[in-house]
């Protein structure tokens, strides 16, 4: 049996009330309160990415995901083409690569992008790290969203 609130944003976001940044936030909220089970969550959660992005927020996170696509499908090319070059004889050498993410090197996060389960993000205002608990595109910072995505490691 579905809760009082999962069913009533269910039906906001089917008559159109909410675009999809705006339903996101909605159902953060409603779970950080425990007005939805975590079922509930991520049904509405997956019914909300087909929402409109017709707000700024959500134009930027469309555009922001979109490019991140891209990048894991150039990403891919890429490996392809290391291991064609490995498998002729060749070697590649690994470029150095910008903040990994470990608790050691958190990445600088920014309003937008997609954070990824397990890896550690510096939020900008309030120079605190955080650790994402799940793969999301969100539009906005870690502080944000603390128990919801994100859980407060320490300040820097």
């Amino acid at each position: 049996m579905n809760s009082t609130a999962y069913t009533a944003m269910l039906q906001q976001m089917e008559a159109g009330a909410y675009t999809e940044v705006s339903a996101k936030n909605t159902i953060s909220n409603l779970y950080a309160r425990q007005m939805l089970t975590e079922n509930e969550y991520n049904t509405l959660m997956d019914k909300a990415d087909n929402l409109a992005a017709n707000t700024a927020d959500g134009e930027t996170l469309a555009r922001v995901v979109a490019l991140e696509t891209s990048v894991k499908i150039l990403t891919e090319e890429v490996d392809a083409l290391k291991a064609a070059v490995e498998q002729a004889g060749g070697t590649v050498t690994e470029p150095t690569t910008g903040q990994t993410g470990a608790e050691d090197d958190p990445i600088d996060a920014v309003a937008g992008m997609s954070y990824e389960k397990d890896k550690y993000y510096r939020d900008p205002t309030n120079k605190e790290v955080y650790i994402c608990t799940v793969d999301v595109a969100y539009a906005g910072l870690p502080h944000e969203a603390v128990n919801v995505y994100f859980n407060w490691v320490r300040k820097e």
